[in-house]
């Protein structure tokens, strides 16, 4: 089969060409359930290439889908790496990756992130929004969360008392069911 052209695996080039060209279908669209499986199953394996190859391929064509299942130039698009942040951003021109992309297939595939933009925004983030009582609460109990998701939490807190000048922090997460 290798004969007749065959490859062992998809190239990074195949995958491009699919992420563009479904685009290129919906024509500002949104995705359905198939497609925006499809699209986040491409994107996913697009970030695994090697960097070598990746470094290669004409990023104008990469699309990634948005929260809505639109399709963007991911390098028109932020990746949603402060939940308590994105929050107070959400009447913004900011377009989201889809979350089942993950953020960082997003950043490795050339999507920003919202922290990173905030922080050039506001010159070193130093009037960073602390996470008011209700949005924490919204976070931690719209779904069950894996303790990885859990641990991010709680990292992202201690770099926010961090970044306040805080010198201690308590952290009491009650996951007893109600």
């Amino acid at each position: 089969l290798k004969s007749c052209g065959v490859r062992d695996s998809f190239s990074g080039e195949d995958f491009l060409s699919l992420l563009s060209s479904l685009s290129g279908k919906l024509q500002g669209g949104s995705c359905n359930s198939k497609q925006l499986d499809l699209a986040i199953f491409v994107a996913r394996n697009l970030s695994r290439i090697p960097a070598d190859e990746f470094n290669l391929l004409d990023k104008s064509q990469l699309f990634l889908p948005a929260r809505d299942g639109k399709m963007f130039q991911a390098r028109d698009m932020t990746f949603d790496d402060a939940p308590w942040l994105s929050a107070i951003v959400k009447k913004t021109r900011h377009v989201f990756v889809h979350p089942d992309v993950g953020n960082e297939v997003a950043r490795i595939l050339g999507s920003k992130s919202l922290r990173d933009v905030l922080s050039a925004n506001q010159n070193g983030m130093v009037k960073i929004p602390c996470p008011k009582h209700e949005a924490l609460h919204q976070l931690l109990s719209h779904k069950t969360l894996t303790n990885l998701e859990c641990s991010r939490i709680v990292l992202e807190l201690l770099e926010i008392a961090e970044m306040k000048g805080t010198k201690q922090v308590s952290i009491l997460l009650d996951r007893r069911k109600k």
